[in-house]
């Protein structure tokens, strides 16, 4: 029996290459969201692709010199064939027109190797003839929707003039209906924002500012709301999450319950505390977690309607940003954002992201020499040595608090919506840190004395 061979075609694939490195940027612009480099059947073609993606990323030329020089400094340039082939695929292809045909040729023919690498895999669970039927079944579905959502197709379309009218006649009775935009919860923000619009908002803070404890406020607001929540943090456990909710409806602190325990005559009031989280809309997704986890973890709860906004704490945090390669932290970092930016479009929602900004507020306290209570303020700029953010962001807000005379930070947490696409910037607002309650409050609604 003649072994079939896998779905390829290698034309496709030169024909691809070479019209990159006849017009790089311009055909790579078109062809990066339809192809990656795993879709390639041929090895060398791999190898080439992900040279010119790796240019392309940093913002570098794309031609048969720069690719020959990257994929050099890679090592890898005697198994692609050296400049002989990179000029061999320039010459079988006569014009970069058609590039976004063959991208689509060279995706559609990898989707189809997954797919039979997914029945393979499903024929395998099905040999094991597990004792428990519904685990078969469970198995090979999670292998189908794990397919599913890493082949999903693209949903661009060309808009007509007409269209482009009933479209904005469908904006028009989306306005009409402004409750259905989620609230951030505080009075001063949604003052400034009208809600959580479904865009990509960085939040920017430098640490121990309190970016974190303001995503689990907002949270707790939208649940408040009845909506669904997915919150991947990266950063702090699910020990440490419920550690701070605890504290807060308790009314405890967290050194006292460490060293204590929780006194016998409140254990009620913890069961109460659990029993009103299981009712919750509010999901989570902790550990060493990368981007594709959140993106699966999203698309499968976005599938069963129960996503309304997702959070991410934070993205220097993912596991994407450690990658051992010899890439710089901004290009992965850049990498990440691309994907949010994407995800964000793609499931239509609201993705808050929370991000630390570079040092550059401290440096500045430093000239400045105005005394340790001042200044620090961040700037939109304090984003650029975190990849792309500032520049792929909807929206950034910037968090910062001052110092006090006693080198404690002050309970006013000033929020600049430094960038809105849509708004552009606005004035700072004021929220409070309310110690009694633990979480912030609006500044208006502080307590006579605080």
């Amino acid at each position: 029996m003649v072994e079939k061979q896998l779905p390829h075609d290698i034309e496709a694939e030169e024909s691809l290459l070479g019209a990159i490195l006849l017009d790089g940027k311009a055909v790579m612009r078109k062809v990066v969201n339809t192809v990656n480099t795993h879709d390639f059947y041929s090895e060398r073609n791999r190898g080439i692709y992900q040279s010119c993606l790796n240019l392309y990323e940093r913002r570098e030329a794309i031609n048969t010199i720069t690719v020959a020089n990257e994929i050099q400094r890679l090592g890898k340039l005697d198994e692609v064939g050296g400049a002989p082939y990179l000029s061999h695929l320039v010459s079988v292809c006569p014009t970069s027109l058609d590039a976004p045909h063959y991208a689509r040729l060279v995706y559609r023919l990898a989707a189809s190797r997954r797919l039979i690498e997914t029945a393979e895999a499903i024929a395998q669970i099905g040999y094991q003839a597990l004792p428990d039927t519904n685990e078969t079944i469970n198995k090979g579905q999670e292998l189908f929707d794990r397919y599913k959502k890493e082949n999903r197709v693209s949903d661009t379309r060309i808009v007509t003039p007409i269209q482009a009218a009933n479209d904005l006649i469908n904006l028009m009775g989306k306005y009409s209906e402004p409750a259905s935009v989620p609230k951030w919860g505080f009075k001063a923000l949604d003052g400034i924002t009208a809600g959580v619009h479904p865009e990509y908002v960085v939040i920017g803070a430098r640490p121990s500012v309190g970016k974190t404890q303001l995503i689990l406020d907002v949270i707790e607001n939208l649940a408040d709301q009845g909506k669904y929540v997915l919150l991947a943090s990266a950063e702090m456990q699910g020990d440490q999450i419920y550690e701070r909710k605890l504290i807060r409806e308790l009314g405890m602190d967290l050194l006292q319950i460490r060293k204590y325990g929780i006194p016998d005559e409140i254990q009620a009031k913890v069961m109460d505390i659990a029993g009103r989280m299981s009712e919750e809309t509010i999901y989570r997704l902790t550990g060493k977690l990368y981007f594709n986890d959140i993106y699966r973890a999203a698309c499968e709860l976005k599938d069963k309607g129960k996503l309304d906004v997702l959070f991410i704490d934070y993205i220097g945090a993912l596991m994407d940003a450690y990658t051992e390669n010899k890439d710089s932290q901004n290009v992965r970092i850049s990498r990440i954002s691309n994907k949010i930016q994407a995800m964000t479009h793609e499931l239509g929602i609201p993705v808050i992201a929370a991000s630390q900004l570079n040092r550059s507020p401290e440096s500045r306290n430093d000239k400045q020499g105005k005394g340790q209570n001042k200044a620090r303020k961040p700037q939109l700029s304090d984003l650029r040595d975190s990849g792309s953010l500032e520049q792929d962001a909807d929206v950034v807000f910037l968090l910062h608090r001052e110092i006090e005379a006693d080198d404690t930070l002050s309970p006013l947490l000033k929020i600049k919506m430094a960038k809105n696409r849509q708004l552009g910037a606005k004035p700072s607002v004021t929220l409070l840190y309310n110690y009694k309650l633990r979480r912030y409050v609006d500044y208006s609604e502080r307590q006579e004395g605080e």
